[in-house]
């Protein structure tokens, strides 16, 4: 039978030495925006990208990179990481 652990933090429910984490993105131009008329599209990043302390909307590299990070690092369990230019703190 096999044991099974409660995650702090991203509260998944995880067997015994598997590992949760979580990544949280904020504003990210990706190619799905493209269904968007182009001005639209540009006015909605820009009016994003204003509004956040990095001044600029995520890339999928951005979230790509922490997801490397999280398979890097064998100790990482349990965390929500928020990926989102500083929209959590404003």
């Amino acid at each position: 039978m096999a044991r099974w652990n409660r995650s702090r933090g991203a509260g998944a429910r995880t067997r015994a030495g598997a590992r949760s984490t979580r990544s949280r993105p904020g504003v990210i131009d990706t190619p799905i925006r493209a269904a968007m008329p182009e001005q639209a599209r540009r006015d909605m990043l820009a009016k994003a990208a204003a509004s956040l302390p990095v001044g600029r909307v995520g890339a999928a590299e951005d979230i790509a990179r922490q997801i490397l990070g999280f398979m890097a690092n064998g100790f990482a369990t349990g965390s929500i990481v928020y990926i989102d230019g500083g929209a959590l703190v404003i």
